[in-house]
């Protein structure tokens, strides 16, 4: 900002770090006229104003198109911003943009038929409560951070496989986030604090929207590299009896290196995986890429079934 402020009669970001970002970079560096926000789906239909800066954010999956208006003084170099969003529902359909977006459907589905892997049995999912599919997930996770534990939500996941070849399109359809992977450094207690937090309701049927999160609710939380037992007669945040992680009894002050998903380095989610150090961010692939190496793995497909939660007092989450 500093480089081109001079050369410039109005400085427009754009960003896709999100609102709470945005608006710290707004308060922060003195010299932004205008952010153009993204990533955690904010729909702005009046642009916000934080010190000299205008945030604005046109929401997602194209619902809303945003229109802003410059009026800019050369004398004196002032600056007024209007407008904000609209709702595309009342607009009349183009038919060269749908003819143009069928055409590249078309192409993506050809593209998206590509058999990525065959099941000798079906892959079991569930939203709330320890399943195969998330199980693997979770492993695939780990093995590919090199971490001593993997965490992953099951509501990444939006169904299981059945028996049978595996598409790509298929793998996009039950896990359409673009999620990426990460390693963060996390205290034992706060891992324990994350897996108690996953045994309730008020997370695990939690609603979100935005940062990257393409499914419907939080989900529980699906674990590799730890063995937990819990009672869920018992009081909240003391359901847990025990966990081993890697043979060992989890130790509340140690420093684990655990491999998550982006998403809840973010603020998203879980409360205890949101004070993660040492992130480290693993791009460009998703995790359904990951998902995918893991379904041709033979080790870590019959790995997945075996249990990681032993839940006593009922027969898992209603």
């Amino acid at each position: 900002m500093e480089k081109i402020r001079k050369h410039v009669d109005v400085l427009v970001v754009l960003s896709h770090l999100g609102i709470r970002y945005d608006e710290k970079l707004a308060e922060t560096v003195e010299g932004i006229d205008i952010i153009l926000g993204a990533h955690t789906h904010h729909l702005l239909e009046t642009p916000l104003t934080r010190g000299g800066t205008t945030i604005a954010a046109a929401g997602k999956f194209g619902r809303h198109i945003g229109h802003l208006e410059l009026q800019y003084s050369q004398r004196d170099g002032e600056l007024k911003v209007t407008g904000g969003c609209e709702a595309l529902d009342d607009f009349p359909e183009h038919s060269g943009v749908s003819r143009l977006v069928d055409s590249f459907r078309n192409q993506a589905r050809i593209v998206m038929s590509r058999q990525i892997a065959v099941l000798a049995e079906p892959m079991e999912w569930h939203p709330f409560k320890e399943s195969p599919l998330a199980a693997l997930l979770a492993c695939a996770v780990r093995q590919t951070t090199s971490a001593e534990i993997g965490l992953v939500n099951t509501g990444q996941l939006l169904q299981g496989l059945p028996a049978g070849p595996v598409t790509e399109e298929t793998i996009h359809a039950i896990c359409p986030s673009p999620i990426n992977l990460c390693t963060m450094t996390l205290q034992g207690a706060l891992i324990l604090r994350a897996l108690e937090e996953s045994l309730l309701p008020e997370f695990y049927k939690l609603e979100i929207r935005g940062f990257g999160f393409r499914g419907r609710m939080l989900g529980t939380l699906c674990i590799d590299g730890m063995k937990i037992v819990a009672d869920l007669s018992r009081p909240h945040y003391d359901k847990i009896i025990q966990v081993m992680v890697n043979g060992e009894p989890l130790t509340a002050n140690r420093d684990y290196r655990v491999g998550t998903l982006d998403m809840f380095t973010f603020g998203a989610g879980y409360v205890g995986l949101k004070e993660g150090r040492d992130i480290r961010y693993l791009l460009p692939a998703f995790i359904r890429d990951v998902l995918i190496d893991a379904l041709n793995d033979p080790s870590l497909v019959a790995d997945c079934r075996n249990p990681r939660w032993r839940l006593k007092g009922q027969d898992g989450h209603n």
